[in-house]
């Protein structure tokens, strides 16, 4: 992959060994980075077919050396074969399949709803790609990152601290809200445009909403990504989009209709937006911290986790009411 992302970048590397890489393991994800770039060269476009088959030839001479190194502080017998040709077959094909694949990812498709935008992110991240910026008509930069650069690009757009096994679903959903946002209004936004609504339409009243109803031993960003979900499903079902007040309200009566009291108390929920009764009183867990869900927030609204539920109510009541549901085409 390093190979390819190089040669896809304009970077002709000249002396391509394992011994020039070094490998960064973090968790399940592994980043091979060039350590010796003495013989570079660097091209405004990909790199020729030439100068990729000089790399490559030159990485399968450097395999014969490795491998004989390798023999020897192994005290192999000669006749030991460390690495053959098949290795370096396997690497050609290999080399010649990533291409492709990158090829493919890079083509810039044209979304029409959320799911598509992030199925083809997803496919993306899976090849340890991501992107820049998207909008519904062409793809920005397509880049390979480094372990926390979802938390603090993030940080950047909002001033909020996602954890890091949350922020790249998280910088996907807004990469995703940005093609569709474009699409819907006929020119490109801006991802900081784009950021800035999802915060202000999504994010701060569900988070809010998590706060008010979301049990202590409840994960928040579990919970805040379930609702997403949920409310994405029903739109699709309803073909247009469904407020995210009702999406909590189905959301929480999921586990309610099993007979089970989960993570929140849907009677409640339903009573904050419509006014109405719990029809029975029922004991609910210790409600989440406030101090959980204040590095979720950017600065200015950090004071929200700390109103009374009085107050939050009527907070939240507000900040509903300034949305108006913006119909869309839903698969």
């Amino acid at each position: 992959m390093l190979l390819v992302e190089l040669h896809e970048h304009g970077v002709y590397w000249g002396d391509p060994s394992l011994a020039n890489v070094l490998i960064r393991i973090d968790g399940k994800h592994i980043l091979a980075i060039m350590a010796d770039a003495e013989t570079a060269e660097l091209f405004t476009e990909p790199v020729s077919e030439g100068l990729r088959e000089q790399d490559i030839a030159s990485f399968g001479e450097s395999l014969i050396w490795q491998a004989e190194d390798l023999r020897q502080a192994r005290d192999l017998p000669e006749e030991e074969t460390v690495v053959d040709d098949k290795d370096f077959r396997y690497f050609v094909r290999r080399y010649n399949w990533l291409r492709r694949e990158h090829m493919q990812l890079t083509t810039s498709p044209s979304f029409s709803t959320l799911y598509q935008v992030n199925r083809f992110i997803e496919g993306l991240n899976q090849w340890g790609y991501t992107l820049l910026g998207t909008t519904g008509h062409f793809l920005q930069e397509v880049v390979t990152v480094t372990p926390g650069w979802y938390s603090r690009r993030i940080h950047e757009l909002l001033g909020i601290h996602v954890p890091r096994i949350y922020a790249r679903r998280f910088y996907n959903m807004i990469l995703g809200h940005q093609a569709i946002m474009s699409k819907r209004e006929g020119h490109d936004v801006t991802l900081e445009e784009a950021a800035q609504h999802w915060y202000t339409n999504y994010h701060l009243p569900t988070i809010l909403l998590l706060r008010k109803h979301l049990a202590s031993k409840q994960d928040p960003m579990q919970a805040y990504f379930s609702i997403m979900d949920h409310k994405w499903k029903l739109s699709r079902k309803a073909g247009y989009e469904i407020p995210l007040d009702e999406a909590a309200v189905d959301w929480a009566m999921l586990d309610a209709e099993k007979e089970k009291l989960g993570a929140v108390d849907p009677a409640s929920i339903a009573t904050w937006w419509r006014e109405r009764k719990p029809p029975t009183e029922v004991l609910e867990p210790p409600l989440i911290e406030s101090e959980t869900l204040k590095p979720l927030l950017s600065e200015a609204e950090q004071p929200l986790v700390y109103l009374s539920h009085g107050q939050l109510d009527e907070e939240l009541t507000d900040i509903l009411e300034q949305q108006i549901p913006e119909e869309q085409e839903l698969e």
